[in-house]
């Protein structure tokens, strides 16, 4: 099996342990089981490889990297994005909406007959994510949150910063101001949270109605608030997305950082869950696992038979 070292901390890459799915594997590869069997069972669980006796820079690795960075982009959370945005523009603003005076009225009630929402935080955060994974591949970092000692650590802000100047056009200051408003804010304090310059406040707020617009305004106490059209976020994401991989099928040095960023985010070791309540409640997860192939956590009785099997819930989402 032949690997290479992590450019961070030097280490020598084996197979990721999620995705030890044989079938997969060999899909991916064209590997013999055997090969691929005899990979799997030194196994460290600490970086996604090449995998399976590819060779370092073969087309078919770099291939096998490229699909799966830009599948995670593009399908995962851009996917999830225009699920969002399209469903409510569909649930809301159908065809025969006029036609059923639907037009301008309040959303009609999801099935449980609860009051449904626009999507602007969900599709807020995931965009927002999505930009800093693409943020990411664009500046090639490879550092980690818990790096070696002496290493920098990795800083989310200034790839966004870097991002946003380079390719996201006129709403690159919204994104460069606004993206740990929205983002943290969104994911720890349950709301956007306002951003200051020069002692005035910036409010930010989403508006995914597909003709909105990005504006600013001035309040009556000086603070300003931003308003961001979601679809006009999304599809500067989309552009920059689609001209960043356009890039990286021309240009080495660009495809060098998107393989270093990529292998450093999705191959990074299992986190040991540590003691305490968190700790007890992975244990009795795992008891669970040993006594049974599967299991009902709502009502914690054993399946006959798994919904899903692992292969077939990774066929489903291969790209």
């Amino acid at each position: 099996m032949v690997t290479v070292a992590c450019p961070q901390c030097g280490h020598e890459p084996t197979v990721d342990p999620r995705q030890k799915d044989i079938g997969w594997l060999k899909d991916q590869t064209g590997e013999p089981d055997d090969a691929i069997r005899g990979a799997l069972n030194a196994n460290d669980g600490h970086h996604l490889p090449a995998l399976v006796d590819l060779r370092p820079g073969s087309d078919k690795a770099i291939g096998f990297y490229v699909r799966h960075a830009r599948g995670w982009l593009e399908q995962w959370l851009l996917g999830d994005v225009r699920t969002l945005l399209w469903g409510v523009h569909e649930r809301y603003w159908p065809p025969c909406a006029e036609e059923r005076g639907l037009v301008n009225r309040y959303p009609p009630p999801g099935l449980d007959g609860r009051p449904m929402g626009g999507a602007n935080y969900a599709a807020g955060i995931l965009l927002c994510t999505a930009i800093e994974v693409l943020a990411r591949y664009h500046t090639g970092d490879c550092r980690t949150d818990r790096p070696p000692k002496g290493c920098a650590r990795y800083n989310a802000q200034r790839n966004v910063e870097e991002l946003a100047a380079a390719r996201l056009g006129p709403l690159a200051d919204v994104v460069i101001a606004g993206w740990d408003s929205i983002r943290n804010g969104l994911s720890h304090t349950f709301a956007t949270k306002p951003g200051a310059s020069a002692g005035s406040s910036i409010w930010y707020h989403l508006d995914s109605r597909p003709e909105a617009v990005t504006h600013v305004c001035r309040s009556s106490k000086g603070s300003a608030c931003v308003f961001v059209a979601v679809f006009e976020l999304y599809e500067s994401v989309r552009d920059a997305a689609d001209a960043y991989f356009a890039q990286v099928s021309s240009d080495p040095d660009t495809l060098k950082g998107m393989l270093r960023a990529f292998e450093a985010a999705y191959g990074h070791a299992p986190t040991e869950v540590p003691g305490g309540a968190r700790g007890q409640a992975a244990g009795r997860l795992m008891d669970k696992v040993a006594s049974a192939p599967a299991f009902r956590v709502k009502d914690a009785q054993p399946l006959a038979k798994v919904p899903v099997p692992l292969s077939e819930f990774i066929d489903r989402h291969r790209w």
